[in-house]
């Protein structure tokens, strides 16, 4: 569901990455939202390469795609199964 808003963003305004921020960041509550997703994406992606080249794992680039595409709920879901 949250990719349809990102979506119709898309066809509204075409890639326009500087209106997303402005947009993004437009007041506390949207702030909220996305500082609640983006501080935890950035953690995660730091914890798979730190953990990935202490384990040797290859294909590292897996879990990050996950990240961005499926969201790191799953990731993090997954990665401890």
């Amino acid at each position: 569901m949250p990719y349809s808003q990102f979506i119709q963003f898309i066809l509204s305004y075409g890639i326009d990455i500087q209106l997303l921020f402005q947009q993004l960041f437009a007041n506390y509550i949207s702030s909220f939202f996305a500082l609640d997703v983006v501080v935890p994406a950035i953690v995660l992606v730091v914890f798979i390469f730190a953990e990935g080249k202490r384990l040797g794992m290859q294909n590292l680039w897996l879990p990050l795609v996950a990240t961005f595409t499926v969201g790191f709920h799953w990731v993090c879901l997954y990665s401890f199964i």
